[in-house]
């Protein structure tokens, strides 16, 4: 691993915060079945599926956290301890709930978890507002929504954790995780 490497990561990492922002997209179907066992599919154009948006951010999320191993690498390159990213990891949060999301996202389970509350992504969602809905029309046992403006979609996705501490928003999280990275962690390295 060399700064080339570093460098690289950063820029996905910049790219993945990006994409979690980003609203517009092809759209997306899904089947509901609804409590007579009767079903229909709803078609919804120019925004991202809820599914979608929480890949993006799993995957944000992941590369957020693979970063510590590329800090800790680079720390050994320039005669500086890797304990003290490991220190640094264990007194931020954000970079806690990033290990505990990614690893979680990895494994499936955590057996282990950095914030001791075993943090995880819940509740992603996307809500489209009316005034944002060009049209909605009913076709046989089709719903289909034209969003026309979708960048005033509200994108939600909530951080739990299995102590019941309060919530916390994804987005936020991540933002906090990388400008932890950014201004505590990448000067210890020269970056």
């Amino acid at each position: 691993m060399n700064f080339a490497d570093f460098t690289q990561l950063r820029s996905r990492i910049e790219r993945a915060h990006a994409t979690i922002h980003a609203k517009a997209h092809v759209g997306f179907a899904k089947q509901q079945v609804a409590q007579d066992g009767s079903s229909c599919s709803i078609d919804v154009r120019g925004v991202k599926s809820p599914e979608q948006l929480e890949d993006e951010i799993l995957n944000l999320f992941i590369w957020v956290w693979s970063m510590k191993d590329y800090l800790k690498e680079l720390c050994r390159h320039g005669n500086v301890n890797p304990k003290k990213i490991e220190d640094l990891v264990n007194t931020e949060s954000s970079l806690m709930i990033a290990a505990d999301i990614a690893n979680r996202s990895k494994h499936g389970e955590l057996r282990q978890s950095r914030t001791g509350e075993f943090a995880k992504l819940q509740d992603v969602q996307i809500a489209l507002p009316q005034n944002i809905i060009q049209s909605i029309g009913f076709h046989d046992s089709t719903i289909q929504i034209e969003v026309a403006i979708p960048d005033d979609a509200e994108l939600n996705a909530t951080i739990a954790f299995d102590s019941g501490a309060p919530s916390q928003n994804a987005f936020t999280v991540a933002q906090d995780a990388i400008s932890a990275w950014e201004t505590k962690a990448f000067p210890l390295v020269g970056a």
